[in-house]
C-alpha cells in the first residue's frame, strides 16, 4: 500500500508540470508525456509476454530517478536500469545503507550531493525533535516474563493447541508470541492521558509490532476518546490488510483540513517516505533493531507544518528504540582496489532437507560495484558464471516456495569446482501466540529528555532555564506580557517565535506539574513568579463578567459560546483560536464554521464573539 501512496505523492509534488506528467498503473501506456511515475513492481510486471518497461524504447528517458533507493527492492532494479542504460541513474535516500543486502554506495557510487539532517534543521527546512520520553512498564523493565511467573500469578491463560510454550518470553516477543492485553491497556491509558495533557488533536503515529496489535491499540484509543469528541475514528489502524487504509491515510490523516483520525496505528506502512507534515508525536510500541529503520520512522515527523504552527516533534518510546538516537553519520566509503576477473562462479542451489536441486531459482550476482548480473537457474539447480573476481561475490537468491537468501559465495580458479547453497522451505505462518489476561501491569518508570533546537540533549531543569532565558529576550516586564497577550495578532506572532526557538508551553506546564494553567499565567509565573491561575478559574471569571453578554443570545448562541468556554477549560486558548475547532462534532450540529457564523450574523459577528470571549477570560489583565 505504501509504495502506491509514495507514487501518488511524488506525482502530486510535480503538479507544476501539469499534463506533461503520467502515472503508470498496470498497462495504461501513454508515450506522449515528459515525466513518468511508477513503482518498480509495475515496471517489472508482464503484459502480453513483455515487461512493462520494455514497451518503452531503451533511449526514451534521459533521467531515471530511484526514490527511497535504500529499500531492498533496489537489487531487482538492475534489469530496468540496464535496459535504460543510456539514461542518468539518480538514487535518492535519507538513509544510505552499507550492509551486505543493500549497498547503495556499491551501485550508485559516492554521493554527488549530501545534505545533513542537522544542516536542514539549522537552515529551517526540517523540524527538530524537542523531547524524548522513555516509558517502561514493570514487565518491560524486567526485559522478559517467565512461564513460571505467569502460573504463580494466577492469570488466565489461553493456549491454542498449536501454540509452542516457552520457558520465558522476551520483551521483543510481547504481542507476537505472547499477547498481553493488560500491558496494552496500561500503555494506551498512558498515551491517552499524555495526549489530553498536551494536545489531543496533535497528529500521532503509533508503531506496533503486529497488525492485530495496531487494531487493538486503535480500538482502545477510540473507546477512551469517544465520549469526549463523539467520534468513532479518533484513531485508525493504517495497516496493509485494511482495504480502506489508503484512502483514510490520503484523504483524512494526511489532510491539513481534517481533524480525525488524530492517531494512526501501524506496523510499517508509515515507516518510510510518507509525507504528513502535521505529525507531532512518534510512539514506539514495536522493537526496532535497525538504525536505518529508526531514522526513517523519525523522519516522518521532521517535516515542518507552519500553517499548523508545528515546528518540533516528540518521540515517545516504550521499547528502547531511542537508544538508536545517537549521532549517526555514514563513514567515508573506502572502495576496494579492482580485482582480476578471471575466476568462475559454479553454484548449486538445493533444498535444505532433501538436498534436491531447486529448479528455476532467480539469482542476482553482484560481480562488481554497479554491475549486478541476473541469472535464472536451470532444472539442475546450477548457476554458472565466468569472468568473476578472485574473491567471494554477494548473491541474492529467490525461489518459489523458499525463503530468500542473501550471502557471499566463493569463486574458484577452475570451472569444475562447485559451491552449494541450501534454501529453507517456506513454512506455514508462525505458531499462534498464547494470551495472558489478569496480569498486573503498570507504568513503572518515565524519563524525559528535552532537546534544544540545535539538537543538544538537555534535562527538565535545564529546559526550563533555557526557556526563561529565551522568553526574557522578548518580554521585559509583566506589563509587557499583558500587552502582548491582549493583542491577538501580537500574541500569535509571539507564540510562533517561541515555538521556533524550541519553547513548548505545554511541555513546560508538564515539567512544572501545572498542566491546568492558562498559558499567560504559566509565562507570568515562569518569568515573574506570579501566582498560577488555572483555565478553570479563568472560565469562571468569564461567566461572572460576561453574564449580560451571554443573556443577549438565544439558546443556540449561548450553547455555542459555553461549548467554546468548555473547550478552552480543557485545552486552552490556542485551541479555540483555531477555526478547526468548529469541525468538532459538538459544533458540526450547528453547521460547522459556516453555520455558526450565520447564527452570529456572519463572519464579523463570529469574530466579535471570539473577541468578547478573550476579554472575559482575561478581564483581570484589563483592570475590569
Amino acid at each position: 500500500m505504501d509504495r502506491v501512496y509514495l507514487r501518488n505523492q511524488a506525482y502530486n509534488a510535480f503538479e507544476a508540470f501539469g499534463n506533461s506528467r503520467w502515472e503508470l498503473k498496470g498497462d495504461n501506456f501513454n508515450f506522449a508525456k515528459d515525466v513518468y511515475f511508477a513503482t518498480y513492481q509495475t515496471l517489472y510486471s508482464e503484459k502480453n509476454g513483455k515487461r512493462v518497461y520494455q514497451y518503452f524504447d531503451p533511449d526514451y528517458f534521459d533521467l531515471v530517478i530511484i526514490d527511497e533507493c535504500h529499500r531492498s527492492g533496489w537489487n531487482r532494479w538492475h534489469d530496468i536500469l540496464g535496459y535504460f542504460n543510456n539514461a542518468i541513474h539518480l538514487g535518492l535516500t535519507a538513509t544510505p545503507k552499507r550492509s551486505d543486502n543493500v549497498d547503495v554506495y556499491k551501485y550508485f557510487g559516492d554521493p554527488v550531493y549530501e545534505y545533513k539532517l542537522a544542516q536542514g534543521i539549522e537552515d529551517g527546512y526540517l523540524a527538530p525533535p524537542e523531547e524524548i520520553i522513555r516509558v517502561y512498564t514493570n514487565i518491560d523493565k524486567e526485559g522478559k516474563i517467565t512461564f513460571k511467573e505467569l502460573r504463580s500469578a494466577g492469570v488466565k491463560l489461553e493456549i491454542p493447541e498449536e501454540a509452542e510454550l516457552k520457558e520465558y518470553y522476551t520483551a521483543e516477543e510481547f504481542e507476537k508470541s505472547i499477547i498481553l492485553p493488560d500491558r496494552t491497556k496500561a500503555i494506551v491509558n498512558w498515551i491517552a492521558q499524555f495526549l489530553e495533557s498536551t494536545n489531543p488533536f496533535a497528529k500521532t503515529v503509533v508503531f506496533c509490532p503486529t497488525q492485530r496489535h495496531a487494531r487493538e491499540v486503535a480500538a482502545l484509543l477510540n473507546n477512551h476518546f469517544n465520549n469526549k469528541f463523539n467520534v468513532d475514528n479518533y484513531a485508525y489502524p493504517i495497516i496493509s490488510d485494511d482495504p480502506e487504509a489508503h484512502q483514510v491515510l490520503k484523504n483524512s490523516f494526511a489532510s491539513n483540513d481534517e481533524i480525525f483520525p488524530v492517531v494512526a496505528t501501524t506496523v510499517d506502512v508509515l515507516s518510510t517516505g510518507i509525507d504528513v507534515p502535521p505529525i507531532k508525536n512518534i510512539i514506539f510500541l514495536k522493537h526496532i533493531g535497525s538504525k536505518v529503520e529508526f531514522h526513517q520512522i523519525i523522519g516522518r515527523a521532521s517535516r515542518l507544518a507552519e500553517n499548523m504552527r508545528k515546528f518540533t516533534f516528540r518521540v515517545i518510546d516504550f521499547t528502547g528504540a531511542t537508544r538508536l538516537f545517537d549521532k549517526w553519520d555514514i563513514p567515508d566509503y573506502q572502495a576496494k582496489p579492482n580485482q582480476p576477473t578471471d575466476w568462475y562462479l559454479n553454484l548449486l542451489i538445493v533444498d535444505d532437507e532433501t538436498l534436491d536441486p531447486i529448479k528455476g531459482a532467480d539469482v542476482v550476482v553482484h560481480v562488481k560495484p554497479g554491475s549486478p548480473v541476473h541469472i535464472i537457474g536451470g532444472d539442475d539447480g546450477i548457476i554458472f558464471l565466468s569472468n568473476v573476481p578472485r574473491e567471494a561475490v554477494f548473491v541474492d537468491i529467490r525461489a518459489r516456495g523458499y525463503k530468500p537468501k542473501k550471502t557471499y559465495v566463493s569463486t574458484f580458479p577452475r570451472p569444475d569446482k562447485q559451491a552449494t547453497i541450501t534454501l529453507l522451505k517456506l513454512r506455514p505462518e508462525n505458531k499462534p501466540p498464547i494470551t495472558v489476561s489478569g496480569l498486573k501491569v503498570y507504568i513503572e518508570e518515565e524519563n524525559r529528555v528535552k532537546i534544544e533546537v540545535k539538537g543538544n540533549k538537555i534535562l527538565d531543569a535545564e529546559y526550563v532555564k533555557y526557556s526563561q532565558e529565551q522568553v526574557r529576550k522578548r518580554v521585559a516586564s509583566l506589563e509587557d506580557l499583558k500587552k502582548i497577550w491582549l493583542n491577538r495578532q501580537v500574541r500569535l506572532r509571539f507564540k510562533e517565535e517561541l515555538k521556533k526557538a524550541g519553547i513548548d508551553l505545554k511541555m513546560i506546564s508538564l515539567i512544572k506539574k501545572v498542566s491546568e494553567a492558562d498559558e499567560f499565567d504559566l509565562l507570568a509565573n515562569l518569568l515573574f513568579q506570579a501566582p498560577i491561575v488555572s483555565r478553570d478559574e479563568r472560565a469562571k471569571l468569564f461567566m461572572e463578567v460576561k453574564k449580560e453578554f451571554l443573556d443577549r443570545f438565544g439558546e443556540r448562541g449561548r450553547e455555542i459560546i459555553l461549548d467554546l468556554i468548555d473547550h478552552y477549560r480543557l485545552y486552552g486558548l490556542s485551541e479555540i483560536e483555531d477555526p478547526k475547532v468548529f469541525n468538532l462534532p459538538n459544533f458540526q450540529i450547528y453547521g460547522g464554521l459556516k453555520g455558526i457564523a450565520r447564527i452570529f450574523g456572519g463572519a464579523r459577528g463570529l469574530k466579535k464573539i471570539l473577541e468578547e470571549i478573550e476579554k472575559g477570560l482575561y478581564a483581570d489583565l484589563m483592570g475590569g
